[in-house]
């Protein structure tokens, strides 16, 4: 077993969901290298429409603003037609 100083900062929780092996995280600084990665080959988080140029930007301009956003309980989701809407409630682990 490896001894890990206390004052190590600790990732957030990652929860195993059932037996595919699929993991839900919460979003944080230690995990930007790999979304911003995704987003460079052209992963979007949206289904109905391309934002991962739009999120790149984003994320580079400001990380803790970006992280800020993906977390945000009281923010705003652009749908496909363009309008503005409340992001709907959702937990984060």
């Amino acid at each position: 077993m490896r001894n890990t100083p206390l004052c190590q900062k600790h990732p957030p929780p990652v929860r195993p969901i059932g037996p595919t092996g699929i993991e839900v995280v919460a979003p944080g600084p230690e995990r930007l290298p790999s979304y911003e990665a995704a987003l460079e080959k052209g992963w979007s988080s949206d289904t109905t429409r391309d934002v991962s140029q739009e999120q790149l930007t984003a994320l580079r301009a400001s990380p803790e603003i970006f992280i800020e956003g993906l977390t945000d309980q009281n923010g705003t989701v652009t749908l496909a037609d363009g309008r503005v809407v409340p992001r709907l409630l959702f937990h984060l682990f």
